[in-house]
C-alpha cells in the first residue's frame, strides 16, 4: 500500500515511476490496485513473455510490473 500510494504522489508529480512487485510468493501489488494482469514478471522469468509485454499503466498514473497473482487466487 506504501509503494502505490508513493508512486502515485511522485507520478502526480511529474515523475516517471515504475513499481516493481517483486514478491514472487505473495504478490499483492496488483490485488492492491485492482489489476488483473494477463503477463506478470513470473511470465518473464520462465521466458512465456518479454519485460514490456508484463507492464502495466495504472489510473494513478504510474506503471507497475506484477510478480503474479497471489496464492490465494491461484489455490481458490
Amino acid at each position: 500500500m506504501v509503494s502505490a500510494n508513493l508512486a502515485a504522489v511522485l507520478a502526480k508529480r511529474g515523475h516517471k515511476v515504475l513499481v516493481l512487485d517483486a514478491d514472487l510468493g505473495l504478490a499483492n501489488l496488483g490485488a492492491v490496485l485492482n489489476l488483473y494482469p494477463k503477463i506478470t514478471l513470473h511470465d518473464v522469468f520462465s521466458g512465456k513473455a518479454r519485460l514490456e509485454e508484463a507492464i502495466l499503466q495504472t489510473p494513478g498514473g504510474f506503471s507497475v510490473l506484477p510478480a503474479g497473482p497471489a496464492r490465494s487466487s491461484i489455490h481458490g
